[in-house]
């Protein structure tokens, strides 16, 4: 008998951590806060093309490698404004201005191409 607590006790305190670790890390966040995720659009999908998109309103864009799992960009664009993006080039701007990559773009990979708008 005694092995048999000794299997069960460490069990049901692991199980009672492994609750206590599901808490928020911060609950005393507001949680009527916008997710900026909540308006996250995806707006075009590809490999080998051409991208471009004119902000309706101000937000952020996005540039996925869906091949490689990697978020190649993200910046702010302003109401009015234009995204280019040119896999084959690796390269893209706002309003004809360079922007930085985190990652090179490979023009065989499919990318994604997302609008968060504030």
């Amino acid at each position: 008998m005694p092995n048999f607590w000794r299997l069960i006790v460490p069990g049901v305190l692991a199980a009672g951590f492994c609750v206590g670790g599901c808490q928020p890390t911060h609950p005393d966040t507001d949680s009527s806060t916008t997710n900026p995720a909540i308006d996250l659009h995806l707006i075009a999908q590809g490999a080998n093309h051409v991208f471009t998109y004119k902000a309706d309103k101000a937000g952020r864009m996005y540039i996925s490698n869906f091949d490689t799992g990697q978020l190649i960009y993200n910046g702010r664009i302003k109401k009015g404004e234009q995204f280019f993006f040119d896999p084959g080039e690796n390269r893209a701007t706002i309003n004809k201005e360079p922007v930085d990559f985190f990652h090179p773009a490979n023009p065989h990979d499919t990318y994604r191409i997302y609008f968060a708008g504030q």
